[in-house]
């Protein structure tokens, strides 16, 4: 049984390479080949995978841990604050460009 799980593993083993190298979506390989993606998923997974224990990356010397960078947060302008008077003697004070779509809902339902 175990040969037969090893040729199994074997043979998925060289459609998920020829997958990784062909430039196709996971989905058109398995359509080009007559392979069930679904099957392709689980075994994908099941190669990447030395004993049921992911295989182990060697990490580049040359690769830096990451940092953090200071930054400045700069303050925006604020905008410039403006008000309406209605005809009816009713003022809408404090309307800039970020308070307009209020304004005009104000505006609507006072007159």
């Amino acid at each position: 049984m175990s040969n037969k799980l090893d040729q199994k593993r074997k043979h998925w083993a060289q459609h998920v390479s020829a997958w990784q190298t062909s430039n196709l979506s996971q989905q058109a390989y398995c359509q080009k080949h007559d392979l069930t993606p679904h099957q392709f998923t689980y075994w994908k997974s099941k190669t990447s995978t030395t004993c049921g224990r992911p295989e182990k990356v060697a990490i580049s010397s040359q690769v830096q841990a990451a940092t953090f960078v200071p930054v400045e947060m700069l303050l925006q302008a604020e905008a410039p604050e403006v008000t309406i008077q209605l005809p009816n003697g009713a003022r809408i004070m404090g309307v800039n460009v970020q308070t307009v779509p209020i304004a005009v809902l104000l505006m609507e339902a006072v007159s």
